[in-house]
């Protein structure tokens, strides 16, 4: 089912403006996936990345759940703790390590090296 994408349009059927039946029935499926480590490590990514998707594979389910509780344990954790969103970690590292080479050439009094960083900057 990955392969083919199907757990994307299954997700995207979960937040659209479609029928209850329909988001109860992705919802469904999605959980049973869950059972799937390579299918919940993506569908994992997806809710961290979407918000709202996680609630609302869990509202749409219902009582008689099928997901996976390491699953349901792992995304309660990561939202205590607060993981930030994984689409942002990317520009995180790089507004990181950016900041790092504008500090060490401020603190080295290379205000033309500074120039010539934002400038060829500029020109991409």
């Amino acid at each position: 089912m990955l392969a083919v994408g199907a757990l994307s349009v299954l997700t995207d059927r979960l937040m659209s403006d479609a029928s209850e039946t329909v988001k109860h029935s992705c919802a469904v499926t999605l959980g049973y996936l869950t059972y799937k480590k390579t299918a919940a490590r993506v569908l994992f990514s997806d809710c961290r990345n979407t918000p709202g998707l996680y609630d609302q594979i869990i509202t749409q389910i219902g009582p008689a759940a099928m997901i996976s509780s390491d699953f349901i344990t792992d995304y309660e954790c990561a939202r205590k703790v607060g993981l930030p969103c994984m689409r942002y970690c990317n520009f995180t590292i790089l507004f990181a390590t950016i900041f790092v080479i504008l500090e060490s050439i401020i603190s080295a009094q290379c205000w033309p090296s500074l120039i010539r960083l934002l400038l060829a900057a500029s020109q991409h």
